[in-house]
């Protein structure tokens, strides 16, 4: 009897660390259908989900395949802090529309390859190294799959500025491009703060947080999103604003901060959330946004930006500027009521604000240059600028 009970606490223990062990979202392709078929059942599945070596370094990357009448492929680049899966409804409306979609987590974010012993900050020295990743995940990973159709690159954010530095050095290489709130001036940039940085670089906290961030991730909510979601009780902060400052929708917030729930619950060392930027990483910004506006004019195909005045985490007023610079761009300005005005993740907004983004996309999709889509749109909306050679 005292072994049969030995062998059932040992069977047991054995069925409670096989449970632990397959808890939570490991960022693989079985992993996400699990994930799916739980708390976003209408999400699509992709082809491929795995990590791969590109340019020394680990890079998780997906692949979608349209079902759709084909038109092309858009390679997407997302923001910082995000991961593969946060823009999946931005993937459902290209896979609709006939293209395939393959996007990256980039390294030290998501679950790629992190930068620092302690992962969650975010660090980058140059962001050079970003736009020679997106280079290797291009030659590599979609140049060999390429098929007929356009090809068009597609980021947010810090994606955007990423995006634009790479056409301005690599040519030929995409057919038209559309970024939404790119980061062409960040708000926080200015003398004093340029300055401080570089006294924290100095003094040896280059890989520290910078002044006001904090290491670990948080969520948008005050709730767990995973239960919030399938309790249908998704509710507003009780201090919403930090949550406002990214978008108005709290299902798509929900849904972003549910996937770091379960992904951090399967490793708490590596998962898909970041905490602050690094001192480092906001003097490569600075540096970055001063570079990629003094050498625009090197990009020469159609580029669409969508942006909100109201973005309080890049400048409106620099996406104009860049736009003006290069020779063949479009701005939308994303317009809605003054109570309740597009923040910075214009995507994942509520609906009045995406179906602008998409309206934008479809007018640069079948329109010859960005000029062209902007007189499409003008017949619709007051609000466009064009650059000089399109005006």
């Amino acid at each position: 009897m005292k072994n049969l009970f030995s062998a059932l606490v040992v069977a047991i223990s054995v069925l409670l660390m096989m449970t632990s062990t397959a808890f939570g979202y490991d960022g693989t392709l079985a992993g996400f259908k699990t994930h799916v078929a739980k708390y976003a059942p209408h999400a699509p599945i992709p082809e491929v989900l795995t990590t791969t070596e590109l340019n020394d370094a680990t890079i998780r990357y997906g692949i979608w395949r349209t079902t759709k009448a084909r038109q092309g492929l858009v390679v997407f680049v997302s923001g910082r802090t995000e991961f593969i899966e946060k823009n999946l409804p931005a993937y459902t409306e290209l896979l609709a529309k006939g293209f395939d979609v393959y996007t990256f987590d980039w390294r030290g974010q998501g679950l790629s390859e992190r930068q620092l012993r302690h992962s969650e900050p975010g660090h980058i020295e140059n962001f050079d190294t970003f736009v020679a990743d997106l280079d290797a995940f291009v030659h590599q990973i979609v140049r060999p799959e390429q098929q007929s159709g356009m090809i068009l690159l597609m980021g947010h954010s810090m994606g955007g500025n990423i995006g634009l530095r790479y056409l301005q050095k690599h040519h030929n290489v995409f057919d038209r491009a559309q970024f939404s709130s790119p980061m062409m001036g960040l708000s926080a940039n200015n003398w004093l703060t340029r300055q401080f940085a570089g006294f924290l670089h100095w003094a040896g906290w280059g890989q520290s947080c910078a002044p006001g961030g904090q290491p670990v991730w948080k969520s948008y909510l005050d709730q767990n999103a995973c239960d919030a979601i399938i309790n249908d009780t998704i509710s507003m902060p009780e201090k919403p604003e930090r949550a406002l400052l990214y978008s108005h929708n709290l299902n798509y917030l929900a849904q972003a901060s549910c996937w770091v729930e379960q992904s951090l619950a399967h490793n708490p060392k590596h998962h898909l959330g970041l905490g602050c930027p690094t001192v480092d990483w906001v003097r490569a910004a600075f540096a970055t946004t001063e570079y990629v506006m003094n050498h625009l004019d090197q990009i020469k195909i159609p580029v669409v930006i969508v942006g909100s005045a109201a973005d309080k985490i890049v400048t409106f007023e620099a996406q104009q500027q860049a736009c003006s610079n290069m020779g063949n761009c479009c701005l939308w300005e994303v317009i809605g009521s003054e109570d309740k005005a597009a923040a910075h993740e214009i995507m994942i907004e509520i609906d009045n604000y995406t179906r602008q983004y998409w309206t934008a996309f479809d007018a640069l999709t079948h329109s010859s240059d960005a000029g062209c889509a902007c007189a499409e749109l003008r017949d619709k909306f007051s609000h466009l600028q064009c650059s000089k050679e399109t005006l």
